[in-house]
């Protein structure tokens, strides 16, 4: 069993930027990713509110950020983390075992998807899972925005103030997003509403260009649209880690501002973590504090 002083568990802007901030500081450091580095960033297609960089995109970022991981030491495991004994400081992949001195769960959030079979496909092509990300792509556009819940009317009453038109497609006549934002969107006079239907599927020449709405009795009909926001929500990578770890109400890491966890040693940061905005700047912030703060507690105790 190799023994690292720090482990992080995640390799998207979080997880890399706290690699750095670790190593760089003198620990003997690890990141653990059971995908692409990089993450959900390697999806932006281009990234116009990342501090100090006018347009790139998230692969290019990611790509940069994992040159600058490895050439401050930090070294990669490419594996499935399935748990983690906090007692004896050692996580458990799906095809080996690592000790540490201290931790840091970067393991971001996985998008619910809307089921349509052509979703994928169009991922970065028009279909977007961030709208304050990917909004300026559909100036005075129009686009469509899946779900009912507070992601989704934040989302459309943010394209409102960037696009021509926006549709609020949602499956039922109520919904389960705030009062107050159902109230502001209906009164944007740009916001519609597509009610008691879903989108069924996803039409386009290699871009999206229009969406099938299927309406609950069946009925289906076209809907031109230059984008699809889906905006059902997402769940934090956090089954893996059992019941040792506090969790908000929606299963995100509960830390203080230091990103330690109500476990001694242990560190959570970026879009895992219980807060408002998550962002790649915002991840990397988390990341960077929680990386000085495990070689620290790895280092001095």
């Amino acid at each position: 069993m190799k023994s690292y002083e720090v482990v992080i568990i995640g390799g998207g802007p979080a997880g890399l930027t706290a690699g750095i901030y670790s190593s760089r500081a003198g620990a003997h450091t690890l990141i653990i990713e059971k995908g692409a580095v990089g993450g959900k960033a390697n999806l932006a297609y281009d990234i116009e509110n990342y501090m100090g960089i006018d347009g790139i995109s998230g692969v290019d970022l990611m790509m940069s950020a994992f040159a600058q991981a490895e050439k401050s030491g930090v070294e990669f495991l490419y594996d499935e983390v399935i748990s983690v004994n906090f007692d004896e400081k050692i996580v458990h992949t799906a095809n080996d075992e690592v000790e540490y001195k201290s931790l840091v769960i970067a393991g971001g959030t996985k998008e619910r998807e809307s089921g349509v079979p052509s979703e994928r496909d169009y991922l970065g092509r028009g279909v977007s899972y961030c709208a304050v990300c990917d909004g300026n792509f559909f100036k005075n556009k129009v686009v469509a925005v899946a779900g009912g819940g507070n992601t989704a009317f934040k989302d459309a009453i943010y394209l409102s103030n960037k696009s021509k038109t926006v549709y609020i497609v949602h499956r039922r006549e109520g919904f389960r997003a705030e009062r107050s934002l159902v109230e502001r969107a209906k009164q944007t006079e740009n916001i519609r509403f597509i009610l008691n239907a879903v989108v069924n599927d996803i039409k386009g020449d290699g871009r999206v260009q229009k969406i099938i709405i299927k309406n609950n009795d069946g009925e289906e009909r076209e809907l031109e649209t230059d984008g699809l926001f889906v905006a059902l929500g997402a769940d934090p990578d956090t089954k893996f880690l059992g019941d040792k770890i506090s969790l908000s109400n929606g299963g995100y890491i509960l830390t203080d501002e230091k990103m330690q966890t109500n476990v001694k040693g242990v560190y959570a940061a970026g879009d895992v973590r219980a807060k408002g905005l998550r962002q790649i700047v915002t991840a990397s912030a988390d990341g960077a504090i929680a990386g000085e703060e495990a070689a620290n507690f790895a280092l001095n105790g």
